[in-house]
């Protein structure tokens, strides 16, 4: 689990780049729907995360953060990726398309590539531990840390904030890439009691 914790830690810079290049692209004007829907979409959740005390922030901490990881984890790194692994027989694939279709569920294009990555991140977790229960945590964590990030910039307790899709730069962008590669690996091979050998 401290490895979960700790990729899903430096992945922040590579999500954020991922969702730059996202907000980046164009939609053909006949597809301007979708940007409308995204916006309606970000005003519910706005509101949905408008906590003005503590325990605002905890129901939203298991409700959007617990509850969330847990239904979407096992519907489709337990459930679709375990199905598309015994149709493919290839469990790359299985990753990726449950990935896919795990952004896709979320209707929201220009959220895609970075919930794309975390997808495959959550669906290589559950790959190689054998269990759903690191995926649950990691996108726990996803969650959870918004949750909490949104919570202490309505507080006014942090300057930082968590809608800013401008806090790293390229240095760290490559920097977080590496690291979250690397650290992938050590945990391909510590899930598969393999010796790691720097």
């Amino acid at each position: 689990m401290v490895f979960v914790f700790v990729i899903m830690f430096v992945s922040s810079p590579c999500i954020e780049f991922l969702s730059n290049i996202n907000q980046k692209m164009a939609l053909p004007h006949f597809l301007q729907w979708m940007r409308d829907s995204e916006d309606a979409n970000q005003k519910l959740m706005a509101v949905l995360l408008q906590m003005n005390n503590i325990w605002q922030m905890l129901f939203d901490l298991i409700f959007v953060g617990l509850l969330t990881a847990i239904v979407e984890e096992f519907m489709f790194r337990g459930c679709l990726q375990t199905i598309f692994e015994k149709w493919f027989k290839n469990k790359h694939v299985a990753i990726w398309v449950t990935a896919i279709l795990f952004s896709a569920f979320h209707m929201e294009f220009f959220g895609f590539l970075p919930r794309l990555m975390l997808g495959a991140m959550f669906g290589y977790f559950v790959a190689w531990s054998g269990s759903v229960w690191p995926a649950v945590w990691a996108h726990f964590l996803n969650n959870g840390t918004a949750v909490v990030a949104t919570y202490l910039y309505q507080q006014k307790t942090t300057k930082l904030n968590p809608d800013d899709q401008h806090i790293f730069n390229y240095q760290w962008y490559a920097f977080s890439f590496i690291i979250i590669l690397f650290l992938f690996w050590v945990y391909h091979n510590i899930a598969n009691k393999k010796p790691v050998q720097v």
